[in-house]
């Protein structure tokens, strides 16, 4: 082996003209964004950052056996994937990355690309929630340590950012402004010129030494300081270069098995990997937006191909490999109809704590299992107990094999969750005890989950759905509870149970922000105009008739309302 070093500006040329490329075996770009930006502060320190494989191949033959990617350049946290690399075949010499992948793509991302993440609270299925950034320096404030560790700020922003108080520098702008270092007595009287805040000017001209400092270690550790340390191999046995992947990788923790296995797969399969991907950006689309990963993809297509799904990568052979490549638009239709199908009934990446639970679904319709009406309600039921009884957990491959040996029996969703195999297990009874459990949940995701069993005939894929507390929940603070004239020895008793299932009711997004604080028997009667109408919506909302809306009455609408609820739940889960 020989080991070598050379600057970034060198690799990054290197990179653009495609002599520096992605071996297929190589996992997906995975680093969040703060850590491309505590690795900018930690090289502007003259910290280590590691040495890098690379693997050398000669020889056009030699290079035309393999698969090899193109780094990402415009990186996107939804959608992005790597470009085959589409003219290697033109060179006699190519380096392919064997270790070191993470961190030279984020150096490439912040030094000639972009990186866009999702704005918080936006949809993800909504592009314009994904706006590009690109990383900056802030000039100011370099001299000292902040809060998080950090001594030199870097952040990717969007190019419209500006506050007036900072002066944040495009670190790309170093490959268009600098030839050498000298013109940096060029650039910042051009910076200068360029500031339209007279308080940012005026800091700019008083910290002028320290800027310029700033710069100049900028442009010295992108274009002269050799900070790349790697050593590099040359050999063109795969098995070989597989073999020594695995071993460098699966000693840090970033590097899951599935990982592993899948890189073991693209050995055999050259394509997976695109496929995989492909296939996760168009499920995790889906409705409201999942979060499908390799793990689950790679999971189901073992359990859908009657395999062991446990991961192992020296058991994950030639055969399996090909059955996979040979079922795999099979495999993938079935992933896709059970994600649509989930989208229909309410589900999505903020409510699945579990997507190991979505396999079984998947297993039955790969088996041309019906989904007919009753199918779905069906489906919905084993789902939400499967995500609230957390049925899926360290166990999950033998829970899943258990699942695949019910469902080949049955052919049907509708005896599974009374299934006799299942209910040795008492992770899987649902008993008189649960449902009085889930009744005293209060309100978040699994509310929001059992709300959806009880109000089956809402579109959940076409609208958005809030939980609403039918008694507002601003009616129990201590103050309102006594200008109420509620007795005292209540409040406490009140307060814990305003948030529990008995209270709440699922509505409309809209329909929820407008009823807000409105009393409930002041929402009902302008909402619902006459006696029959009421009552429908009692009907609806699991109220007894003749029960009072006052909510000086809480006491008793809470408990009338819990038994009607408990009677529904013990039919849907069939509990005598």
């Amino acid at each position: 082996m020989n080991y070598n070093s050379c600057n970034l500006c060198e690799v990054i040329e290197q990179i653009n003209q495609q002599k520096i490329l992605l071996p297929a075996i190589q996992r997906k770009f995975v680093w969040h964004y703060s850590q491309i930006e505590c690795l900018f502060d930690s090289i502007m320190r003259g910290y280590p950052i590691g040495t890098f494989l690379f693997w050398k191949i000669k020889g056009t033959n030699e290079i035309n056996k393999y698969t090899f990617y193109k780094f990402i350049q415009e990186y996107h946290e939804r959608d992005s994937i790597n470009e085959v690399a589409s003219n290697p075949i033109q060179k006699d010499e190519i380096i392919g990355i064997l270790d070191g992948q993470q961190r030279l793509t984020s150096i490439y991302i912040a030094l000639q690309g972009s990186y866009a993440y999702k704005k918080p609270y936006c949809k993800s299925n909504n592009d314009n929630s994904y706006p590009k950034r690109n990383l900056y320096l802030n000039l100011f404030n370099s001299n000292s340590v902040n809060e998080d560790g950090m001594q030199y700020e870097f952040k990717f922003l969007e190019d419209s950012f500006y506050n007036e108080n900072e002066f944040w520098y495009n670190v790309k702008n170093i490959f268009t402004d600098w030839i050498d270092i000298e013109d940096i007595e060029n650039i910042y009287p051009q910076l200068l010129n360029s500031i339209e805040g007279a308080n940012v000017k005026e800091k700019f001209i008083k910290d002028g030494i320290e800027i310029r400092k700033t710069l100049r270690r900028l442009y010295t550790i992108v274009k002269d300081e050799k900070l790349i340390n790697y050593c590099e191999i040359s050999k063109n046995d795969l098995d070989s270069i597989l073999d020594m992947f695995i071993r460098v990788n699966d000693g840090g923790t970033p590097l899951s098995k599935t990982d592993l296995l899948l890189s073991t797969m693209i050995a055999n399969w050259v394509e997976a990997r695109d496929e995989v991907e492909e296939l996760i950006i168009s499920l995790n689309k889906k409705g409201e937006g999942f979060k499908f990963t390799n793990d689950v993809i790679m999971k189901s297509a073992l359990c859908l191909i009657e395999k062991p799904v446990q991961f192992k990568v020296k058991n994950f052979n030639k055969d399996i490999v090909n059955q996979i490549k040979t079922n795999w638009e099979n495999i993938k239709s079935a992933l896709v109809k059970a994600a649509d199908l989930l989208a229909e009934l309410g589900f999505c990446s903020e409510n699945i704590t579990s997507y190991n639970a979505i396999i079984p679904i998947a297993y039955y319709i790969y088996n041309n299992g019906l989904i007919d009406f009753t199918t779905k309600n069906d489906i919905k039921k084993y789902f939400v107990i499967a995500l609230i009884k957390q049925i899926f957990g360290r166990a999950s491959d033998t829970v899943i094999s258990d699942f695949r040996e019910i469902i080949k029996n049955e052919k049907t969703f509708t005896n599974l969750m009374i299934s006799k195999k299942l209910k040795q297990n008492e992770k899987f009874d649902i008993d008189h005890d649960f449902i009085n459990e889930i009744l005293s949940f209060k309100k978040g995701m699994y509310t929001f989950l059992i709300l959806t069993l009880l109000y089956p005939n809402l579109k959940y894929s076409q609208n958005s759905f809030h939980q609403d507390h039918l008694h507002p929940d601003s009616f129990f603070t201590s103050a309102k509870l006594k200008s109420a004239n509620i007795d005292e020895s209540l409040w406490k008793d009140w307060q814990q149970k305003k948030d529990t299932l008995p209270n709440l009711q699922i509505l409309e997004r809209k329909e929820n922000e407008q009823k807000l604080i409105t009393p409930l028997e002041k929402w009902v009667n302008e909402n619902y105009k006459d006696a029959i109408s009421i009552n429908n919506f009692k009907t609806i909302s699991f109220i007894e008739k003749d029960c009072s809306l006052d909510f000086k009455d809480f006491d008793i609408f809470y408990q009338k309302r819990s038994e009607k609820l408990s009677k529904k739940l013990k039919e849907l889960f069939n509990i005598e």
